[in-house]
């Protein structure tokens, strides 16, 4: 998480917008037991549950913050860890999260760390598909 949230202040840095840091909501679902080797289903069921729990921010349920979830698996922190340091972009990629639409049709794609916030964040509202990858074609890499 440190490693994201630094490689976020950095790209904001690059961007010039450095006070969008502040407003940015970590939510954060840990649950070892639930969610050990747990579903692209499941992850997404409880994000759309997470969603209805928070109606009364109505004003942001057409923004790619209620559009979609970042599910970190073992292998999601592996890579991240054999991937560049923070400091460095990771332009290739190497570490990846699964990105979970809340739209089952439109499923999960691989995104880089490096690409997350403000990149897929800011792309989402023109369109899932402009990031999303299959991720049983290849690798999927996006970015």
């Amino acid at each position: 998480m440190e490693h994201w949230k630094r490689r976020t202040w950095l790209n904001l840095v690059d961007e010039g917008a450095t006070e969008l840091y502040a407003h940015i909501d970590w939510s954060v679902h840990e649950d070892a037991g639930t969610l050990k080797n747990t579903t692209e289903d499941k992850v997404r069921r409880r994000f759309i549950q997470w969603t209805k729990d928070h109606i009364e921010e109505e004003d942001w349920l057409g923004t790619p913050r209620f559009q979609a979830c970042v599910s970190i698996t073992q292998d999601s922190i592996q890579s991240v860890l054999e991937g560049p340091p923070a400091e460095k972009f990771d332009a290739d990629g190497e570490g990846m999260v699964d990105l979970i639409s809340i739209d089952e049709d439109q499923g999960m794609t691989f995104a880089g760390v490096s690409y997350l916030l403000p990149g897929h964040y800011s792309l989402l509202e023109i369109g899932w598909e402009h990031i999303a990858a299959d991720p049983d074609e290849g690798e999927g890499k996006s970015g």
